[in-house]
C-alpha cells in the first residue's frame, strides 16, 4: 500500500506561519541590547558568566567617528565601546576588552621603561629571538640555559609563565623602546619570599654588548623587587670566566662574597662559581 501524500491545508498552514513567527519573535527578544548599556542582553549575560566580571557600567556608542580614525569598525578603551554603525550585531568582541583590562588592573604585568628600553612580558611571538639568543655561542658560553632547536626553546616561553604564574620569579623581555627589536632578558627567579631573598639573571644578545643596556635594565628591575617584590636580598651566581657580567654586576653595586669552587658540571667539566649580592639598605 502506498503511503497519501500530505494534502494541502489551509489550516496547517497558518499554524506553521503562528510557529515560526514566534520563534522570530524569541530570537528577537534573546537579542534584545540592554537599554544601560547597548550590548544585546544575550552576549552580555554570556560574557559575564564566564568571565565572573559586571558589564552593567560599560557603555556602547553608536555612529562614532573613533573606529573610523583607527581604520575599524568598533573600538574599546576603559569601559567605551565606539562604533561606527547603529546596530549592536558587530560588538560581539568589543566587551571582551573591559573585562581583559578588569583582570589586568588585579594582577597586571608591571612594563618597566628607560630612556633606551622598555621592559616588557614574554610573548608567544619571541620564540625565535629566544632561540637565536641561546642558541648563540657567545650567548650561552658562560649561560646555563641553551637550546638547539626553536621547537625546544618553547620550554623557556612555558618556564617564563610558569615562574610568574606561581609566583617564584619574574623575567621581562628587554626591548628597544622606540623601535621595539628585542635585545635580550632579565629576571628573578628562585624567589625565596621567607628569607626575602631572590637570584637574578639576565643576557644580551651580541649585536648589543657594550653599550650598557644589561645596567641599563637591571637597574629598574632591581628597584621593582625591592620596592615591590619586598626583596631584601638580590642573588647573582657567575661563572668565574665570566668577565662582562662581573663587570656589569659590580656597576650595580652588587658585592663579591666568595667563591663556590668545582660546584657544578657543564660541559663535563667542573666549573666554579661567584656569588655576588645586593641589599636593600635604606
Amino acid at each position: 500500500m502506498f503511503n497519501q501524500p500530505e494534502t494541502y491545508n489551509p489550516a496547517n498552514c497558518m499554524k506553521h506561519q503562528k510557529q515560526n513567527k514566534t520563534n522570530e519573535d524569541s530570537l528577537s527578544r534573546s537579542e534584545i541590547k540592554s537599554e544601560q548599556t547597548g550590548i544585546p542582553d544575550r552576549l552580555k549575560s554570556g560574557i559575564e558568566g564566564l568571565s565572573g566580571y559586571s558589564l552593567d557600567d560599560v557603555k556602547v556608542h553608536c555612529n562614532s567617528p573613533r573606529p573610523e580614525l583607527l581604520k575599524g569598525h568598533a573600538h574599546a578603551q576603559d569601559k567605551e565601546i565606539q562604533k561606527t554603525e547603529t546596530e549592536p550585531a558587530d560588538v560581539s568582541g568589543e566587551p571582551l576588552h573591559p573585562v581583559q583590562e578588569e583582570h589586568a588592573k588585579v594582577n597586571p604585568f608591571p612594563v618597566l621603561v628607560t630612556d633606551r628600553l622598555i621592559l616588557r612580558q614574554f610573548q608567544e611571538t619571541d620564540i625565535e629571538s629566544v632561540y637565536y639568543g641561546l642558541s648563540h655561542p657567545e650567548v650561552i658560553k658562560h649561560y646555563g640555559v641553551h637550546y638547539n632547536s626553536l621547537s625546544a626553546t618553547w620550554e623557556q616561553i612555558a618556564w617564563f609563565k610558569k615562574i610568574e604564574k606561581e609566583e617564584t620569579g619574574i623575567w621581562w623581555a628587554v626591548c628597544d623602546r622606540h623601535h621595539h627589536t628585542f635585545l635580550g632578558a632579565v629576571g628573578f627567579n628562585n624567589w625565596n619570599k621567607e628569607n626575602r631573598k631572590i637570584e637574578m639573571g639576565y643576557w644580551l644578545l651580541p649585536e648589543f654588548w657594550g653599550s650598557g643596556m644589561i645596567k641599563e635594565a637591571a637597574q629598574p628591575a632591581c628597584s621593582y623587587a625591592f620596592k615591590n617584590m619586598r626583596v631584601h636580598r638580590i642573588e647573582a651566581f657567575v661563572e668565574t670566566e665570566n668577565k662582562n657580567s662581573k663587570k656589569v654586576l659590580n656597576q650595580l653595586d652588587f658585592e663579591f662574597e666568595g667563591t663556590m669552587k668545582d660546584c657544578e658540571i657543564k660541559d663535563e667539566q667542573f666549573i666554579s662559581l661567584e656569588i655576588y649580592a645586593k641589599l636593600n639598605i635604606k
